[in-house]
């Protein structure tokens, strides 16, 4: 899966969007000369024509991107008057939204720590794209999370999130689905894409209710579970270390490949034990199903454990 954005140092959020999408960064605040604690004010920003992408990055504070009745995207904002952090570009369709990169050394001076609570702002960017949008969704945030819900494309979706959770709902994706997570859980509810979905969670669980795919659905979690129902796919690959994979009503039309390393598999799947060839490997624990060759079968299933248990159930 690709990735982008892991070595960032401050929380900064790219996005290309066409849906309702939720990055929520760090509380950070600007600090005057004096070196006291300044709120931005309110401002608008109108797009000159259709955006084919849209590009939003900034380091402090959270972006809400919603599906409206606007003729162009509108984006609400807040920014310094005295002196604007914000700036915008439009050119050839693709409009761009950046906040000025801060230098580490400015970060600890502009957190709102715990004692300071009553200095916190609500900053927070709302953008707002037209109904009938149909744009590539690129999003990435450090010090974040990000929720996309209700987001139809015919292009792809890719999230890459450090140090937050991703929340996926109520997608139609035409194109693949990309989801990295560092440091934060993946959840995922009535996805369908065209193409491939691809989920990788380091340090958070995955969690997964009725996903479609056109191709192949490929789960990493390391030091996280992976749990999902009701998924439908081309092929399955599913790779745990340090948790248990747990999934259910798996309708797999070629292949199923489930690694769990200090962790036991439950599958379930839709057809009979029959169609499938199994490879099962497992240095302890007990297992319901062996490695053997069904006469006539025509999809495949490997199964392996380090320490762990493997129960298949079957006609699910």
């Amino acid at each position: 899966m690709k990735t982008f954005g892991k070595l960032a140092i401050a929380a900064s959020v790219l996005l290309l969007i066409g849906g309702t999408v939720t990055a929520a960064g760090a509380v950070i605040a600007y600090k005057n000369e004096e070196g006291a604690v300044t709120e931005r004010v309110e401002k608008h920003y109108v797009a000159e024509g259709a955006a084919t992408a849209l590009k939003v990055k900034t380091y402090s504070g959270s972006i809400n991107v919603v599906k409206g009745d606007v003729e162009t995207v509108k984006i609400d904002y807040k920014d310094k008057e005295d002196d604007p952090q914000v700036e915008f570009t439009f050119v050839d369709g693709v409009l761009e939204m950046k906040e000025k990169e801060k230098q580490w050394f400015n970060w600890v001076g502009e957190f709102v720590w715990p004692w300071n609570y009553d200095k916190i702002f609500d900053n927070v960017t709302t953008i707002t794209v037209p109904m009938d949008s149909d744009i590539d969704y690129k999003i990435a945030a450090t010090s974040g999370s990000i929720y996309v819900e209700n987001a139809t494309s015919s292009k792809d979706l890719i999230i890459d999130c450090t140090s937050g959770s991703v929340t996926v709902k109520n997608c139609n994706i035409g194109g693949k689905v990309d989801l990295d997570a560092i440091s934060g859980s993946v959840s995922i509810e009535n996805l369908t894409a065209g193409k491939d979905i691809n989920v990788d969670a380091t340090s958070g669980k995955i969690t997964m209710d009725n996903l479609t795919a056109g191709g192949k659905i490929d789960l990493r979690g390391i030091s996280g579970t992976i749990k999902g129902e009701k998924i439908k796919c081309e092929s399955l690959e599913a790779d745990c270390t340090s948790g248990k994979v747990d999934l259910l009503k798996v309708d797999a039309e070629k292949s199923i490949d489930i690694d769990a390393v200090s962790g036991s598999i439950n599958l379930s799947v839709v057809d009979a034990e029959e169609n499938y060839n199994f490879k099962v490997s497992k240095m302890s624990g007990s297992a319901n199903v062996e490695s053997k060759t069904n006469a006539g079968a025509t999809k495949n299933m490997s199964l392996n454990v380090t320490s762990g248990s493997i129960h298949v159930d079957f006609n699910a």
